[in-house]
């Protein structure tokens, strides 16, 4: 860093003038200043890196050509300039170019207590790469990697000033529909507004940073009376009651929050905090959306919970406490079992039957999901092949995770496990969620067409669950519809789902595809669905899940209402509802 003016009276030591020799010579950006920070000598590289000739910059102080965010932290390192021999390493700020922008400078330098010399390179292009890679493209927010640095800090900081820390974790609500409606370019404006909303809304000194996808995280340090945690929450929440300005039009678009506050006594991980955010918004969500929860020790016995269950489902599948069971398809024309859906029960050895809303999700997240996934298909088609050998026709479906279908060596691998089976692959059908197709389009299509040209075959399950678009599906080898049980449940004549089922109906026959009615439990259900053209259901008033041995005994020979036993009373059902053709 360099410093000085005025030439001295006395004759400079003789390694001056090697300096300067050496400054006429090099390429590099070479100085020299007094103490009391004005400069004195440039090597010709300044004019040709920062566009300054000698006689513009000689005599003036070297702080002028220091960006103002970097003259403080300049200054206190400058203000050790102490006796002779005292160095500066590798320090960095902005310096002035002569065009008016800026050049970050990495700077070495040694005072022999009367002069400073100096060595600057520029390292601006390297500083560009850095901030790429810490910083979300879109949005120019901090990204992850920034943001875990920036909390760690903080944390460091409290533990030293006894203050404390919040974090907030931001999610917009029904953002999905909005990608889903509108495209993936007004989706992206709408996350660039709504990173600029954020970022007006807290406090100038606070870190707003983007996570991925419609995620954000906001850092704010010891918020004092009227800007506690929960009142600058609430601000998040109210500013997103306006609508934002996205690739000219606007659009609305609430969010859901939440926060956790460190103290100086705790001693949380940033991926800890983080975490705990993450569940007050979901809590947030699950309490109706547009609003703000604060993380309580409630939560964080649901977080430990959690994270215990997660640790238990590691050893779950070498333990062989993970078991399938099966929930058979039926046909309305004659009341025979066409297919079984294979369902993932976890038998844990204290906890007893854990749901799979309670352990899949967990799967997902840690990569669990993978061999778990991989062991379900392998024993639903095992058993499904057990099953033709024992002369009961029918087909097995298996739901498939993003990750799975993800995989590039998926249909192979599916292939794989067919050959080994000995079940023919028009024998299995895979069902996937919206958002498994949605997720890479391209390369999901290949792979179905990949697995569909080898005679599997597939389903869309819970159809009309959420935001659902067809037009993700465009091009996709889907041969079955499955209607979420909200449409079936809702079944009264003259009732909107009904109007519905009929539009989807209509919809599946244009395209060539199946329907299968989920969740059916009650016999005027059965009979709607049937006098609306509805070929195959599934649900309870046909059968429970059950084990494979209660399906051979009580499943393929007779279905009675509610459970299976009399083919008496299947067959005074059937005549009922005027049950006679056979579905091919």
């Amino acid at each position: 860093m360099a410093l000085a003016s005025s030439t001295p009276d006395t004759e400079p030591p003789a390694h001056v003038g090697a300096v300067v020799n050496l400054f006429d010579r090099s390429s590099g950006l070479f100085a020299t200043a007094e103490l009391d920070g004005r400069l004195t000598e440039l090597s010709p590289a300044w004019e040709a890196t920062l566009g300054w000739t000698q006689g513009e910059v000689t005599g003036k102080p070297f702080m002028e050509f220091v960006h103002p965010e970097d003259r403080e932290r300049t200054a206190q390192v400058i203000s050790n300039i102490g006796a002779a021999g005292y160095e500066i390493v590798d320090f960095e700020n902005r310096f002035l170019h002569r065009d008016g922008s800026w050049r970050w400078l990495r700077w070495s330098a040694r005072s022999d207590g009367e002069s400073w010399y100096t060595v600057a390179e520029d390292v601006t292009e390297r500083k560009r790469l850095e901030a790429q890679a810490i910083h979300d493209p879109l949005t120019g927010l901090p990204n992850r990697a920034l943001l875990m640095d920036r909390l760690e800090h903080a944390l460091g900081r409290v533990a030293r000033t006894r203050g404390s820390v919040a974090v907030l974790f931001i999610d917009l609500d029904c953002f999905k529909a909005i990608n889903d409606t509108r495209g993936h370019e007004t989706g992206d404006a709408v996350l660039a507004a709504a990173a600029h909303r954020l970022d007006e809304t807290v406090r100038a000194g606070d870190t707003v940073a983007r996570l991925g996808g419609d995620e954000f995280v906001v850092i704010a340090e010891d918020l004092p009376g009227d800007s506690r945690a929960d009142v600058l929450a609430d601000r998040v929440v109210d500013a997103f009651t306006l609508p934002l300005a996205a690739g000219g039009e606007e659009v609305l678009v609430g969010a859901s929050v939440g926060m956790v506050v460190a103290g100086p006594d705790e001693r949380p991980t940033p991926e800890r905090l983080l975490r705990e955010a993450d569940t007050a918004m979901y809590r947030a969500k699950e309490a109706g959306r547009g609003r703000s929860e604060l993380f309580d020790n409630t939560m964080r016995e649901e977080v430990t919970e959690r994270l215990q269950l997660a640790r238990e489902l590691r050893d779950a599948l070498p333990r062989e406490e993970l078991r399938l069971v099966y929930q058979p398809v039926v046909s309305l024309a004659d009341g025979q079992v066409v297919a079984c859906e294979a369902l993932l029960r976890w038998h844990h050895p204290e906890r007893g039957v854990v749901p799979p809303a309670d352990f899949v999700p967990l799967a997902e997240q840690n990569g669990l999901i993978l061999p778990i996934g991989e062991w379900v298909l392998e024993e639903a088609c095992r058993q499904g092949a057990e099953w033709r050998r024992a002369g009961h026709q029918l087909s097995v479906s298996v739901n498939i995770s993003p990750a799975q279908l993800a995989q590039r060596n998926f249909a192979d691998s599916v292939a794989s496990i067919l050959h080994r089976a000995g079940l023919p692959p028009q024998c299995l059908c895979l069902e996937l969620v919206e958002s498994t197709v949605a997720l890479q389009p391209e390369r999901i299509r290949k792979t179905l067409s990949d697995l569909r040209s080898r005679g599997v075959r597939f389903a869309l399950d819970d159809f009309g669950k959420g935001a659902t678009s067809l037009a993700h599906f465009r091009g996709m080898p889907l041969d079955v519809l499955k209607l979420d049980r909200t449409f079936v449940s809702g079944l009264r004549q003259g009732d909107v789902s009904r109007a519905i089922v009929t539009a989807l109906l209509s919809l599946a026959e244009g395209l060539g595809m199946t329907v299968v009615a989920e969740g059916v439990e009650r016999e005027d259900q059965a009979v709607e669905l049937r006098e609306l053209g509805c070929e195959l259901v599934q649900g309870y008033f046909f059968g429970r899940p059950m084990e494979p041995e209660r399906l051979e005994l009580e499943g393929f020979n007779a279905r009675t209402r509610p459970g299976l036993g009399d083919p008496l009373l299947v067959r005074e059902f059937m005549r009922q509802i005027g049950i006679s053709a056979r579905i091919q």
